[in-house]
């Protein structure tokens, strides 16, 4: 069975990118697929010191990072959701996208076969490209096929309503291009950047 990780990039819980992603989840689950949602925001992730020490081998920091990268590891499709800060990601997303480096030099590392986004905005005309600038090239450095995004924008004004509608409609689109991506894994599923 396909795992997808769903990776929810907000700060808080209970809020619009945090419904998104369980809206997601369940609707993958009902396609007769397995979804998983973490959350960043509970787990202690430190920010990339730069070190270059997982040219070498594994990240060295010692945190819940390792719980991520092994998730990451087991993983056939990748979703990252975050809200829109400044017309970029969340400091939290961009963190844990930022400890992927281990990944730029360890580009054999186990990972998931193709990657999509999830960005909410509070305003009616946010500018959504930055955030899916870095969203490509994370999925780039990781070796991930870019599958597209979904932009849920005026939550300032409409909350969570109509996600459900467009998390279908996303998802439609997703299974559509999902059917042309080969599914076999050629990569062990074991840990990434240790653990």
């Amino acid at each position: 069975m396909e795992r997808t990780l769903i990776i929810c990039g907000s700060a808080g819980r209970g809020g619009v990118t945090e419904t998104m992603c369980q809206t997601a989840a369940d609707a993958i689950r009902s396609r007769g697929q397995d979804a998983m949602v973490v959350f960043p925001s509970e787990m202690r992730i430190e920010h990339c010191r730069g070190c270059d020490s997982c040219s070498n081998g594994p990240c060295v920091i010692d945190d819940d990072m390792h719980r991520l990268y092994r998730l990451f590891a087991e993983s056939d499709f990748l979703m990252l959701a975050t809200p829109l800060h400044f017309s970029g990601p969340s400091s939290l997303a961009k963190t844990v996208m930022d400890r992927f480096q281990t990944y730029w030099h360890g580009k054999d590392l186990p990972h998931p076969i193709a990657m999509a986004g999830m960005i909410c905005a509070g305003s009616e005309h946010p500018n959504f490209e930055p955030t899916v600038a870095i969203m490509k090239a994370f999925a780039i450095t990781t070796k991930m096929k870019w599958m597209g995004h979904l932009e849920f924008p005026g939550t300032d004004v409409r909350g969570d309503q109509g996600v459900g509608e467009e998390i279908d409609g996303f998802l439609d689109r997703l299974y559509a291009i999902r059917e042309t991506i080969p599914t076999s894994r050629i990569w062990p599923p074991n840990s990434a950047g240790g653990e």
